[in-house]
């Protein structure tokens, strides 16, 4: 069996484009994030709500060796009952994996490391010139 858009070659963009990997019963379908990171045994699991979004969605956070491996949404019937945003599922991927760690400024096509005053006076200078333009 295949899942796919209804018109071949079309991707599908939405965002609660996520809730697919919740579809299969086996597991077959997973993030690319959390794919084969952990077993499904090994996982502490928590129950919370997602703060990033008005709804206060119930999710479940998973945890190995201390580190947040994938959210999942919880039945809720009066907020969210089975769904969750992209942002809400994939937000721990900016914790640790794709962190900010120190700013870069693209030049030529190549990426140079730059202080955080240097950034920051660089981006103060391009918001006045933006703001003093309007």
């Amino acid at each position: 069996m295949e899942i796919g858009t209804f018109i071949k070659e079309v991707t599908f963009l939405s965002e609660l484009s996520g809730n697919i990997i919740d579809l299969c019963p086996v597991g077959a379908l997973t993030s690319m994030p959390y794919a084969f990171t952990a077993r499904a045994w090994e996982l502490e699991k928590f129950n919370t709500i997602d703060v990033l979004d008005a709804l206060g969605s119930a999710i479940r956070v998973d945890v190995v060796n201390n580190k947040i491996v994938r959210i999942l949404p919880r039945l809720d019937e009066s907020v969210n009952e089975e769904w969750l945003t992209n942002k809400g599922r994939f937000v721990y991927d900016s914790i640790s994996i794709q962190r900010l760690n120190y700013p870069k400024l693209k030049y030529n096509l190549k990426f140079f490391v730059i202080s955080w005053t240097y950034a920051l006076n660089y981006l103060f200078y391009i918001w006045i010139k933006i703001y003093l333009v309007y």
